[in-house]
């Protein structure tokens, strides 16, 4: 099975890749990087099909200094859009969304921190 996973070095990303299983699989990488030039995503869906896109991946370390949690939410969003996008238009079989504590706030005096102790 051909897997296109985001967010390896995440939390999740880093327990998934322990599981020996999933291991068997062959699996391909986005990183960072990638999403800064989509054409590269774009040119990692051209070389084979995925039949699965599992996407971790997210802003990593929100912005302190962001006055506005808009633009950390919009980064995510529109790149998972946008990823999205390609695997369909890619005839990828399944993507999967996971996203762990870090989405809310376990990072220090950040908007996203600031969201997940108000809702708590």
């Amino acid at each position: 099975m051909n897997i296109l996973l985001t967010g390896q070095n995440g939390f999740v990303g880093k327990n998934l890749l322990r599981d020996k299983s999933f291991l068997s699989h062959n699996i391909n990488f986005i990183d960072r990087g990638h999403f800064q030039k989509p054409k590269d995503i774009e040119d990692i869906f051209k070389d084979k099909p995925f039949d699965f896109l599992i996407h971790l991946a997210s802003s990593m370390t929100p912005n302190k200094e962001n006055t506005s949690i808009l633009d950390d939410i919009e980064n995510d969003i529109s790149n998972a859009i946008k990823l999205f996008d390609l695997a369909v238009k890619n005839k990828t079989q399944c993507i999967v969304l996971i996203s762990s504590a870090g989405a809310l706030g376990s990072f220090k005096d950040n908007n996203f921190s600031k969201i997940g102790r108000a809702s708590c």
